[in-house]
């Protein structure tokens, strides 16, 4: 046993420098709070504010808490009408940010480039004559339009691949990931698509007949490592 008497030698240690994390936002304490009010005081404005005295002495303030996240408007475009379905995609896999704006209406399709201004384009190979009802970004440099007639695949150098539905049938909506896309029929068909190794969006030719009309369905994204997702969720009439 060691004698008690002994000290016990010092440790020092440096800490290591952060290497996973990053400061993301920082938020000042309000505490103490001395008093606050909740009133309604701004004009214009149908939400409450806290009106709060924070602090002691040198470290005494006065702060207005108001609920919801500031925006600022960076672009704006005026719309033909009132769409009833907005997506954003990139044009390549790699691309850091989104490239395009596509808004569905009852009629017609509109396709926006992303930037300093929003302007409508109409280079993109996509269908501007009928409502869309999917759009994603497939395989490595490809866009895909799922629209009530059909599907067009826009590859990176503008040409289109399209598959037509059969006569007297037409796509009651669908859902899309990166390598499969699945869509019902209104004649309570489900039609399955798989991107393949050479990158060609091929039909899966034995098509699933359900019960009634397919509603709604969602595909699961593609998970690492994998080629395809396995789960499909789907709502009946």
């Amino acid at each position: 046993m060691s004698d008690p008497s002994i000290p016990l030698p010092q440790a020092f240690f440096r800490p290591w420098p952060l290497e996973n994390l990053v400061v993301a936002d920082e938020l000042e304490s309000l505490d103490p709070i001395i008093d606050s009010k909740v009133l309604n005081l701004l004009p214009d404005s149908d939400t409450p504010q806290i009106f709060a005295v924070c602090g002691r002495g040198a470290r005494n303030t006065f702060r207005t808490l108001r609920h919801g996240l500031e925006v600022e408007k960076s672009a704006s475009s005026d719309l033909p009408g009132i769409p009833n379905a907005v997506w954003t995609t990139k044009r390549n896999e790699d691309d850091p940010f989104d490239s395009y704006i596509i808004l569905s209406f009852v009629n017609g399709t509109l396709v926006l480039s992303i930037g300093e201004t929003n302007q409508e384009v109409q280079d993109t190979g996509f269908l501007s004559a009928a409502p869309t009802l999917a759009v994603q970004q497939i395989g490595a440099d490809a866009l895909l339009q799922v629209h009530p007639q059909g599907i067009r695949r826009v590859l990176a150098d503008r040409r289109v691949n399209e598959w037509r539905v059969p006569q007297g049938k037409t796509i009651v909506c669908a859902t899309t990931n990166k390598r499969q896309v699945v869509v019902p029929l209104s004649s309570a068909e489900l039609v399955y698509f798989e991107l393949d190794l050479d990158g060609q969006l091929n039909e899966y030719q034995d098509r699933k007949a359900m019960e009634s009309t397919v509603l709604a369905l969602s595909i699961a994204e593609v998970p690492e490592h994998t080629w395809f997702a396995r789960h499909l969720l789907f709502l009946l009439v």
